[in-house]
Parts: C-alpha cells; sequence; structure tokens
C-alpha cells in the first residue's frame, strides 16, 4: 500500500484505536479454537418484543442492520462512519425512550452486535470503506447459514466470522487452522443455498498485505531485532510505518545514510510529500514576491516600501480590482476558465499586473492540489488571500483534523473575527467528508456525508448544538430516499421526530412539543392517520384518532374522528357528520350551522340555508333531485286561526324552516 502522507498511518491508527473501543463496549473478544465452531463475540441474541413501542424501534434498527449488512456486501455501499453514527443516534433515541426492560435488553444487544461488526470490519479494512471483493462473499454466506434455534440475530453468522478473521489477522501461527474452519463453514455453495464459493487463500494474502497496528517494539519488529543484536537504535521522530507483522524504522535507516541518498530515501517515506510541500511553498511565495515587485516597479511605485508579502499581494489585488472594475470584468471567480480570461483581459492592459495575477492563482491552484492530496502538514496557516475566493472575509485558515465517530478527517478551518468558523474536510479514501460551521453564539452544525465511488452523495447526518447540548439531528440516506428530522429539548429528550420516505411518499411525525395535543401521525396514500398521546401529565387526550384525506394541494379534509369513549364521528360531507357507537351503531347526526349564523344579509342567508339543507339530505342518503326535500314550501294562503292565550298546544314552526330538521347541530 502506498502512503501519501505521515496522517495516512495516524489517520488508520486513529480508525483502529476507536474501532478497538467499540469492540470494547461490545463486549471482549473470547479466543476460540480453530478448529471448534467459531462464536461471535456474544452469544445470538433471542427473546421478542412486548410493546407497540418496542417493534418501532426494532424496525428502526432493522433498517440500520440491513444497511449495514448491504455495505458489507458491497450492494449499496455506504461507509462505516456514517453506519456507525447512525447506530448511535438510535442508541441514544433507544435510552431515552423509556422501554420496558425486556425490550430495552433485547435492542441493546442487537445495538452491541452492530458495533462488534463495524470495529471488526474497520480492524480488517485498516479503516477502509469498503472489504474485500472475496471478504464481502463470504459474509454473504455467512448471511445465508442459520442461527441457533430461537434466534433473529441477522448479524450473528457474520459477527462470527469477521470475528475469526480478526483473530488470524492477530495471530499469524494459528491462520492456517482458523482459515480451514472458516472455509468448511463458509466457503463453498454447500453452506447455505444461495451461497457462492468463496477464496479464503485469496482472504489470507490480503489479510497478510493489509495494513496492521504492531505496537513499538514488538515481536518480530525491527525495533525488537535491533534491540536483541545490541544495536544502539536512535528513537524514531515519530511512531514507526508498521506493515503485517513488520514495523520499519524510517529514522533509524536515515541516520545510517547522508547526503543525496538519505533525501531520496526522505522522499520515499511517508511524510515525504509533506516535505515537498514546505519546500515547493517556498520556492513558489518567493516567485510570487519578486513578480509582485516587478509589477509595483512596472507601474512606477517603489517595492520596498512594502514590508511583507501580504501587503504586497494586497496592495497589487487592489490595483487589479479597479482595473477590472473599469473593464466591467465582473467578480466570477466559480471556474478556472472564467479566473484565466480575466487574468488575459487584465495582461492585455498591464502587462506586469496580469502576470503577477497569473502567478497568484497558480500558487492558489498549487495550494488546493497539495491540499486535495493530503500532502499539507498538519496545523498549516494560511492568510485569506491564498484561500480565495473561499477565505474571503475570514481572519485566515488553517488545516487541521477532527475525529468524528471512527474516522479522523482532514481540511481547513475557516476562522472569522468574530469567532465564528467553518471546516470542511475530507475522510481517508475521499467516500466521506465532515462541515463544521460554528456561529459567534457557540451554535454548532455538523454534516458528515458519505459518497459512492463516483463522487455522489450516498448519505448525510446533520447535528446542530447549542453548546454542547444536541438540538436538532437530520438523516439522509440517498438509497432507501429516507429522511429523519429529530428536534431534541434541552435535557436531551426527543421533542419531535419526523421521518419521510421520498420512495414510497410515507411520512411519520411523532410531536412532543405541547403539554396537550402530544400525537404521531402516519401520512401514506392520500390518507393521514393521527393518534394523540397522553397528556404532559399523563391524562388521556379527549380524541384518540383522527384520520383525514390529502389533498393534492397539500390540504387537510376530515374523515373520521374517535373520541376516547369510543364515540366515533364520521364526516358524511363538509357540514354533516354521523355519530356512532364504537364504529356501529347509529348514535345521531351534527349539522354545523356557523355559515347560516354568520350570514347576516337575508337573500344568502336564504341560498345558505337552502345549500345546508341540501347537503343535510344527501347525507342522509335521501334524493334531493332538483330540490324536491330542500327547496322551501311556498307559505299557504288561507289565513292561519290565531290561538287563544291559553291554549296548551304549543306554536309549530312552519316545515319550510331548515332549523326543524331533527338533527344536533354545532356552530
Amino acid at each position: 500500500m502506498r502512503t501519501r502522507s505521515r496522517r495516512a498511518p495516524l489517520l488508520a491508527a486513529c480508525a483502529f484505536a476507536l474501532a478497538a473501543s467499540l469492540s470494547a463496549a461490545a463486549g471482549d473478544t473470547k479466543a476460540v479454537s480453530a478448529t471448534a465452531v467459531v462464536q461471535p463475540t456474544m452469544p445470538a441474541v433471542s427473546g421478542s418484543l412486548s410493546t407497540p413501542q418496542g417493534e418501532r424501534m426494532a424496525a428502526e434498527l432493522a433498517g440500520l442492520e440491513k444497511a449495514l449488512i448491504q455495505h458489507l456486501k458491497g450492494e449499496q455501499p455506504s461507509t462505516f462512519e456514517a453506519l456507525d453514527a447512525r447506530r448511535k443516534e438510535l442508541k441514544a433515541r433507544i435510552d431515552a425512550a423509556g422501554l420496558v426492560p425486556n425490550d430495552k435488553k433485547v435492542l441493546d444487544d442487537r445495538l452491541s452486535r452492530s458495533a462488534s461488526v463495524i470495529a471488526r470490519s474497520l480492524r480488517l479494512t485498516g479503516g477502509a470503506a469498503l472489504l474485500d471483493p472475496e471478504v464481502s462473499k463470504a459474509v454473504a454466506n455467512a448471511g445465508a447459514v442459520p442461527n441457533p434455534a430461537g434466534s433473529k440475530d441477522p448479524l450473528y453468522q457474520i459477527d462470527a466470522l469477521l470475528g475469526e478473521l480478526d483473530r488470524a489477522s492477530a495471530n499469524p501461527a494459528d491462520a492456517e487452522k482458523i482459515f480451514d474452519a472458516l472455509n468448511r463453514r463458509y466457503g463453498t455453495p454447500k453452506v447455505a443455498s444461495g451461497a457462492v464459493p468463496v477464496n479464503f487463500g485469496a482472504i489470507r494474502k490480503t489479510l497478510a498485505d493489509t495494513w496492521s497496528f504492531t505496537p513499538k517494539g514488538a515481536p518480530g519488529t525491527n525495533a525488537a531485532k535491533a534491540r536483541d543484536l545490541g544495536r544502539d537504535t536512535p528513537a524514531p521522530a515519530q511512531e514507526p510505518v508498521v506493515a503485517r507483522g513488520e514495523s520499519v524504522d524510517y529514522a533509524a535507516l536515515l541516520s545510517l545514510s547522508g547526503g543525496r541518498a538519505a533525501n531520496m530515501i526522505a522522499e520515499r517515506l511517508p511524510d515525504g510529500g509533506e516535505r515537498r510541500f514546505v519546500a515547493d511553498r517556498s520556492d513558489r511565495l518567493k516567485e510570487l514576491l519578486d513578480a509582485g515587485r516587478l509589477a509595483v516597479s512596472a507601474m512606477g511605485g517603489d517595492p520596498n516600501t512594502f514590508s511583507s508579502i501580504d501587503a504586497l499581494v494586497a496592495h497589487l489585488s487592489r490595483q487589479e480590482q479597479d482595473l477590472a472594475d473599469s473593464m466591467s470584468l465582473g467578480n466570477n471567480f466559480d471556474s478556472m476558465d472564467e479566473v484565466m480570461l480575466r487574468v488575459s483581459a487584465i495582461k492585455s492592459i498591464n502587462r506586469e499586473l496580469g502576470a503577477f495575477m497569473a502567478r497568484l492563482w497558480e500558487y492558489r491552484g498549487f495550494l488546493r492540489e497539495s491540499l486535495v492530496a493530503a500532502q499539507v502538514p498538519l496545523n498549516t496557516k494560511f492568510t485569506p488571500w491564498e484561500t480565495f475566493p473561499d477565505g474571503q472575509g475570514s481572519a485566515g485558515a488553517q488545516v487541521v483534523g477532527l475525529n468524528r465517530g471512527v474516522s479522523q478527517f482532514v481540511g481547513l478551518r475557516y476562522d472569522n473575527p468574530d469567532g465564528s468558523s467553518r471546516f470542511q474536510g475530507q475522510g481517508r479514501g475521499g467516500r466521506s467528508g465532515l462541515i463544521v460551521a460554528l456561529d459567534k453564539g457557540n451554535k454548532r452544525a455538523e454534516s458528515l456525508i458519505g459518497y459512492d465511488g463516483d463522487g455522489k452523495v450516498q448519505s448525510a447526518l446533520t447535528q446542530m448544538y447549542d453548546g454542547s447540548k444536541l438540538t436538532r439531528s437530520e438523516r439522509l440516506d440517498m438509497g432507501t430516499g429516507i429522511v429523519e428530522i429529530v428536534d431534541y429539548k434541552a435535557d436531551g429528550a426527543v421533542l419531535k421526530s419526523t421521518r419521510k420516505n421520498s420512495k414510497t411518499g410515507e411520512q411519520f411525525v411523532r410531536d412532543l412539543s405541547g403539554q396537550d395535543g402530544r400525537f404521531e401521525a402516519t401520512t401514506l396514500d392520500g390518507r393521514r392517520e393521527i393518534r394523540f398521546l397522553a397528556n404532559a401529565n399523563g391524562a388521556p387526550p379527549a380524541i384518540s384518532l383522527r384520520v383525514e384525506k390529502v389533498g393534492t394541494d397539500g390540504t387537510f379534509e376530515l374523515e373520521r374522528l374517535v373520541l376516547q369513549n369510543g364515540t366515533h364521528i364520521v364526516a358524511k360531507s363538509p357540514h354533516v357528520n354521523q355519530l356512532l357507537e364504537n364504529g356501529k351503531k347509529n348514535l345521531g347526526w351534527e349539522v354545523a350551522l356557523k355559515s347560516l349564523v354568520d350570514a347576516t344579509d337575508g337573500r344568502k342567508r336564504l341560498a345558505v340555508g337552502r345549500s345546508l339543507a341540501h347537503e343535510t339530505i344527501v347525507a342522509l342518503g335521501m334524493n334531493d333531485d332538483n330540490g324536491r326535500l330542500s327547496k322551501p314550501m311556498a307559505p299557504s294562503s288561507r289565513p292561519r286561526p290565531r290561538t287563544p292565550a291559553t291554549s296548551s298546544t304549543r306554536p309549530r314552526a312552519p316545515r319550510s324552516d331548515f332549523s326543524s330538521t331533527r338533527t344536533r347541530t354545532t356552530c
């Protein structure tokens, strides 16, 4: 493996150390005889879930396990960093969910299994994003091997396989026996239906060639050999780079050489690229300074008045901007093509100034290429003009490394005068990226992004913090099309969560933000079901369920309400509802008359009344063609007899009065 900079082994070592910590969290790996049935870190997860809440959490965990298996098999590549971040976020939610002990244990055991698989995979790959193709085949076979009776643990056999590969890589003397056992269990199509042949010999060779992280001075390393021979080996300036079972102490080798030979060896060291960068940067800055002094002299100025290259660049940049404004060139720096057109235009008017600007942009390009190639040492600082236009308005930039999950990301952090900053870096292998934006109020947003081999975004996780408190989490999975958003309270409890599947259109919302009106809502296929939860004080909600139709314009139309006492209120039309006992027995009808009450104009009131009458009669299932039942009857021409005041007969409203309909009305 070719190492481009000294950060590469440091990054790999970081991934290894963090992967080891994951294994510690999952449980210590037990030494198992190679001839025995291979075993994973922990027994197969068994037990069943007993609550709907546990089942929902289990469904989300199953999605993580599926994504992890697909990544291990190479079917839908992600990153181990993104998968582990997803695992941690799900564990935090499970811890805060208040599950019953049995459900909590089952889910925790499955999460520990995921942690073990991720940690072992990272050790086998040296921190790389993907497993070796032959190992992926073995993973597919292992996933098809039956589990112990009563277990529904999808990662059990995969954890066993990776654990034995991990053990073989750490114990070369036992490797042959271990690989024989693995080949019998997972290597042939006979192990399970749909299995494929696996070349465990190729896997063994790959492990032998893969980077390892042998402790300094361990038996078999150069340092140990030198010590055994009584040779006085100088202490290296940094930890030796370690190949499988063999540590090459470069500092000791250099102490035995000198002159040109030492320089040739230095160019091949892991930090050779960084050394070249430092030397090249110094040479290019001198060339830039010379071009700048020449440009100042050509314009009649005295280059000796500028005490630093920063002052010189600032002066000439202002001169160039003034000339560009006079030529109406604009300020488009989106591509180097646009930049070169601008430089050519400047050069046509002021040859020396144009030559300086060409040299300046060439220097900026050199910095960018070196950053992408990981050849810039950590903690290297840049002024704003060096990183222009990205660094425009900042106080400067610095190359830093940030650890997140099981990876280290190296990139530029732009620092602003008000205390805010923005970091954008890349993980080892270029398959993951990290963006960290910090505002002056100490609010921070972190975005972890996973890419495929073509550089397309596969996943993204953004987490927002207020100080050290997580306030919001947003997750995107391009493979599944699922977007998840979670808002948190100050104490870390979930306030509101949203999960949307862009492929199926399904959306789930859980809102606990209010003291009352807390609910879970599911939207799918043009319908939304809202299930109201107990209030913050534990009191049951007045309404248990609300079902709505979702219009194409995003509006909602009531379809059904279910009250706490079991009464169903079914919407028959916009203003008419039917009341049913337990959804079956008719209890009555409701007509909403608010529009009639609100109408003050006589003609409008009559029209509203007729419309409500027609709507009500149709909702009752009767025929109202031509308004035969809802049309007001003409008043009688015969005089009505006057009723004596002493009569017990109650006055009756005319039949044309809509309010005489026997309904339960709501306004």
